[in-house]
């Protein structure tokens, strides 16, 4: 299993979603994300012992994310007020076919109904769906579809569902969704990960010829127990200036798809950097960001 970011290497890209249901009355964090995390990894465990330790020991980045709670708004004071039977989601992705294999049959052998804990949040898994079409959270494509459908564009929104933050000098956390931050992030893992090299010239290109021409944002802290990480959420619209081919332009909106299969910047195992292109037909009506379904 030390094998594998090499064996993700097959082209295949995928999300899944949990669907889960609260058992009573009860006020939670707004950011689960690192103990989703443990909740997966203890999940995958159950069944399968050595590919759970192979993914929490993989050094670097893993062919993974998992999301925070999704599916309710949280108050001023950074909680999710729920009710008994009221439904939230988790998200989960995975790169290569064997990773999301081992995944899902690890989800699909919890007993349906089954009580999951998440903090002191007591949850039903009601269902694993990884059906296109089902909800938002679930889908699958490939690296080379993504390539292929990808047409040059001089304006491209990214939403970032969850917080999002880049590490700089290894122990601060940059803030500010600047393009050579956004998409060196993407482009970083998708060289790790695919088949076929993206140009590491898209770094210059970014740097020279993309900036930000509005946003939607705001800060968010997030708290990991025996630390906190600030991030962002919100949208942002990036224009892409005439000194950048058309080859890179269409790179770029190649790699704002891959986001929502990759994440953006730090801890994207636990929580943060969910994100996802905003198609050109819905930028203009584009939602708040609620991270509902």
């Amino acid at each position: 299993m030390s094998e594998l970011p090499a064996a993700a290497r097959d082209g295949r890209l995928y999300s899944l979603a949990l669907e889960l249901e609260t058992e009573r009355d009860l006020r939670v964090e707004a950011s689960q994300g690192y103990r989703a995390y443990a909740l997966l990894l203890h999940m995958i465990e159950q069944h399968d012992p050595a590919f759970a330790r192979a993914i929490h020991d993989l050094p670097g980045q893993k062919p993974i994310t998992i999301s925070p709670l999704l599916g309710a708004e949280p108050t001023r004071e950074r909680t999710i007020a729920l009710k008994a039977g009221d439904r939230l989601w988790l998200r989960v992705t995975a790169i290569g076919e064997e990773v999301f294999a081992r995944v899902l049959d690890c989800l699909l052998h919890a007993p349906s109904g089954s009580s999951l804990r998440v903090d002191n949040a007591d949850f039903r898994l009601t269902r694993v769906i990884s059906v296109p079409g089902r909800t938002i959270w679930a889908d699958c494509t490939t690296f080379d579809e993504l390539r292929v459908r990808a047409e040059p564009a001089r304006s491209l929104g990214v939403r970032f569902w969850s917080p999002t933050a880049f590490r700089v000098g290894g122990t601060r956390n940059f803030v500010v969704p600047m393009p050579e931050q956004v998409f060196g992030s993407l482009l970083a893992r998708w060289n790790q990960f695919s088949p076929v090299q993206a140009p590491a010239e898209l770094r210059d290109s970014c740097r020279d010829g993309v900036w930000i021409s509005r946003y939607r944002l705001s800060t968010r802290m997030l708290d990991f127990g025996n630390h906190r990480e600030l991030g962002f959420v919100g949208e942002c619209v990036y224009e892409v200036g005439p000194v950048v081919p058309p080859a890179m332009a269409a790179w770029l909106v190649t790699l704002a798809r891959f986001a929502y299969y990759a994440g953006v910047g730090a801890k994207t195992t636990m929580g943060m950097g969910q994100a996802s292109l905003i198609e050109p037909a819905r930028r203009e009506a584009a939602p708040a960001v609620t991270g509902r379904p």
